[in-house]
């Protein structure tokens, strides 16, 4: 079951308002690949307004969680977003505890300082809004993910080795 969720997270310092649906904006789609062995993450995001899309890939260490891992990716998506100079933004994910995290503003201690900065980045748009999609939906930021956890993952292996 998706639980509900508010729509738009508005910005106080702008007078942004409340729609279900953003229109003109830049749809951002995000992703993580978590290995629990290694406490790696991949972490994977699209932008895209009409034709245009950008992928975006990173990796982090010391990820305790996938739904950390899923937070991060979040977050860098959000801050890449702001360096582009985008202000009418649309942020999908398929991770739903994520998304309640971010527009209830009551996440969880393992989330709380990912979250706090999530949060902080939101002032800097005019419009923002969070939404959870189905996996199915997000297959391209997932594969970004995926390709970052396991490039990063050859290069550590190669540097355990000596290699």
């Amino acid at each position: 079951m998706v639980p509900r969720l508010r729509p738009t997270v508005n910005n106080p310092r702008r007078n942004s308002r409340v729609e279900t649906t953003v229109e003109n904006c830049h749809c951002l789609q995000t992703d993580a690949a978590w290995g629990a062995d290694t406490g790696l993450a991949g972490l994977g995001w699209t932008v895209q307004k009409n034709s245009e899309r950008s992928e975006f890939g990173a990796h982090c260490y010391y990820v305790a969680s996938p739904l950390v891992a899923e937070a991060l990716a979040m977050r860098e998506a959000v801050q890449k977003c702001r360096e582009l100079g985008i202000q009418r933004l649309r942020c999908e994910t398929d991770s739903g505890l994520l998304v309640k995290a971010i527009t209830s503003r009551k996440p969880s201690p393992e989330l709380y300082g990912i979250i706090s900065d999530i949060v902080a980045l939101i002032s800097e748009f005019e419009l923002i809004q969070f939404r959870w999609i189905p996996r199915e939906k997000n297959k391209a930021a997932d594969a970004l993910a995926k390709k970052a956890l396991r490039l990063e993952t050859i290069v550590l292996n190669s540097i355990l080795r000596g290699v």
